[in-house]
Order: structure tokens, then sequence, then C-alpha cells
């Protein structure tokens, strides 16, 4: 009876030791993971704030073309229309009056094309 109270102190205290070790390892281990996570998360939010001013670069700049775009196309129509009158007034003498619009229209729509093929050059997508 002696012998087998001694075996089984001997192996709780085998398995108390084994715990021990077990729940250092698990500590040391944990550690590591937190570490790694830490870093992870660092390196994540590091990516995160560089893109995020990537972007408000990339805002800024189409903010400051669009207000530029908004600026430029009501003079670029004034100035269109006023070259396209005195086109019109100064062709009525030579060809009359329906020559003259039929030629400055021609003209304008041919200006109107260019601008849409250029367009769609310009957003089309890269293959």
């Amino acid at each position: 009876m002696k012998t087998i109270a001694e075996f089984m102190v001997r192996v709780v205290d085998l398995v108390e030791a084994e715990g021990r070790t077990f729940l250092s390892l698990a500590r040391r281990e944990a550690d590591h993971v937190r570490s790694a996570v830490r870093q992870d998360a660092m390196e994540l939010r590091t990516a995160a704030r560089q893109e995020a001013e990537h972007l408000r670069a990339a805002v800024r700049r189409l903010i400051a073309g669009l207000v530029a775009l908004l600026c430029a196309v009501p003079l670029l129509y004034g100035g269109i229309g006023l070259m396209a009158y005195g086109a019109f007034d100064w062709l009525t003498g030579l060809i009359g009056r329906a020559g003259a619009g039929a030629l400055v229209g021609v003209v304008l729509v041919a200006l109107g094309g260019v601008c849409v093929w250029t367009a769609k050059r310009i957003t089309a997508a890269k293959q």
C-alpha cells in the first residue's frame, strides 16, 4: 500500500512539473504571438496611413482639376461661340446666310468630334 501511495505522489509531482513546464512554454509562445501581432498591426497602420496620404493627395489633385475645368468650360463655350459668330458674320457676305451657317456648323461639329475622340483616347483602358 505504501508503494502505491508513493507511486501516486510521484505521478502527481511529475504531472505538476510537466504542467508548470507546459504553462511556461505556453506563456512564452503567447508572448511571442502577441509581439508578432503588435508588429504586424504597427506595419499595417503605417501602410494604411501612407495609402491614406496618397489618396488625399489624389483627391486634392482631382478637386483642383475639376475646379479648373468648371472655370474653363464656360470660357471655352463663350470663346467658341463668339468665334463661330465672327466666322458666320464674315462668311455671310461671301456665300450668303445659309451657306455660312452650314459651313460654320460643319466646322463646329468636326471640332466637337475631335474633342470626343480625344476624350475617348485619354480615358480608354490600357491593355
